[in-house]
């Protein structure tokens, strides 16, 4: 349906064919990065430096400014709570599966699930007013897919989340928003509640369709049977007018559904494979 691209429009990163995309001035959008760029960079600064103020700042330091200038930048910098933002960045990365250890490293030392991983803290720390995050618990194991639901519980800012995890969307979420036939539709509530009132409208559609249907055919029937007799023709050219009037017919949603088929295989043996005097188990542990 288009839900990667619709983010990849929002950010910028694509240009829609028609129409424009108004974002309020000073709104700031935060995501997860689809690259890292910079893997000589460690784990905690590659996610202190998602706050552009604040990398800036730091860069500004290192060139060793006039004593005035310093002042200003250590103003600046106490604004933006600097002196807190390595124990904010250090939690988000610890809540991630990162170890003290880890925020040290450079990240090309890291798989690429675990820079995944640091993407997203990055995204998480960067100050932003809307945080857009697409399957954001894919590299995830359960433990810290809990983690991630409790953080974004707290976020005091807008969401738009791109998922196929139930729980996600129906703890974090309460919009649904149906990319469907080239349009947004938003349902309030959370995932479960989009389910049911969408069958509930599907429904409701469905008896339009029926109740639209017996009409025309029962209109139809009478301008079939009178259309040509002298003393009728006034009032089927009205019946006639009144099918026109009608329209189309309600469209009923067609759900999108995958057929799996497995072919029967030969016959087997009752079992597929036997052990004998096996034992297993690790360390000292039999």
């Amino acid at each position: 349906c288009g839900k990667t691209t619709l983010f990849n429009l929002i950010l910028g990163r694509l240009y829609p064919d028609g129409g424009t995309i108004n974002i309020s001035s000073g709104v700031r959008l935060s995501t997860v990065a689809q690259e890292i760029t910079d893997t000589e960079s460690t784990v905690l600064n590659h996610v202190l430096y998602s706050d552009k103020d604040l990398k800036a700042l730091y860069g500004e330091l290192a060139q060793n400014p006039s004593g005035s200038r310093i002042a200003e930048i250590y103003d600046k910098l106490d604004t933006l709570g600097a002196h807190s933002a390595p124990a904010r960045a250090s939690a988000i990365l610890g809540g991630l599966g990162f170890s003290d250890e880890d925020l040290h490293r450079k990240l090309k030392e890291f798989s690429g699930g675990w820079r995944v991983r640091a993407s997203l803290a990055a995204a998480l720390f960067a100050p932003s007013e809307c945080l857009l995050l697409d399957e954001p618990t894919n590299h995830l194991d359960l433990e810290t897919s809990i983690w991630l639901e409790n953080c974004l519980e707290k976020l005091d800012k807008t969401l738009i989340i791109i998922s196929h995890d139930r729980n996600i969307l129906n703890r974090i979420c309460d919009k649904i928003i149906l990319v469907d036939e080239t349009k947004l539709k938003v349902y309030t509530g959370n995932y479960d509640t989009y389910e049911r009132t969408r069958a509930l409208q599907t429904e409701q559609i469905i008896k339009d369709a029926q109740k639209y249907e017996e009409t025309r055919k029962h209109l139809q029937s009478f301008v079939d049977r009178f259309r040509y007799k002298a003393s009728k023709a006034k009032q089927a050219q009205s019946r006639l007018k009144m099918i026109e009037r009608l329209g189309d017919a309600p469209k009923i949603p067609l759900e999108r559904s995958i057929r799996f088929s497995f072919p029967c295989s030969e016959a087997l043996d009752s079992y597929l494979f036997t052990m004998e005097n096996v034992s297993c188990g690790y360390g000292d542990k039999t």
